[in-house]
């Protein structure tokens, strides 16, 4: 009984921290990808808030990109951007999202190795459990 009591702790304080880890990085990523933010013709590519009222956008519009501020009951805009500004903006945010996959492929085999790691010493307890019993 008390074997299992050690190997619960554990599995807790090691899946505990996985756990709230995985919800920070979900939460921003999830806070990068602006979802519901594009329609047919216009798509929001990139949004930096400033402050809580206030925050800067790149608003795509049909094949023009747009710099727009937006702040309390105003919205302006700064600047058209250049089309190799765009793609600019595109290409990091492709390298942005292969290092997340990366990241997120390199915590899958954490958490794999980790649980082969505890599978193996569950079966050991159970190996020494059936010898002290025989």
């Amino acid at each position: 009984m008390d074997g299992n009591i050690w190997t619960t702790l554990l599995k807790i304080l090691v899946f505990f921290p996985f756990t709230i880890a995985l919800i920070l990085i979900l939460g921003k990523v999830g806070s990068k990808f602006n979802l519901g933010t594009s329609g047919k013709f216009m798509k929001i590519l990139e949004r930096l808030p400033l402050s809580k009222e206030n925050s800067l956008l790149i608003v795509k519009v049909g094949d023009k990109a747009y710099l727009i501020s937006s702040s309390n009951g105003k919205i302006e805009i700064l600047k058209e951007m250049e089309p190799e500004e765009i793609e600019k903006i595109r290409e990091i945010n492709a390298l942005n999202m292969q290092q997340f996959n990366n990241g997120i492929e390199g915590i899958k085999m954490d958490s794999f190795k980790l649980s082969k790691l505890i599978s193996k010493f569950n079966l050991k307890k159970s190996d020494d459990d059936q010898i002290t019993k025989d």
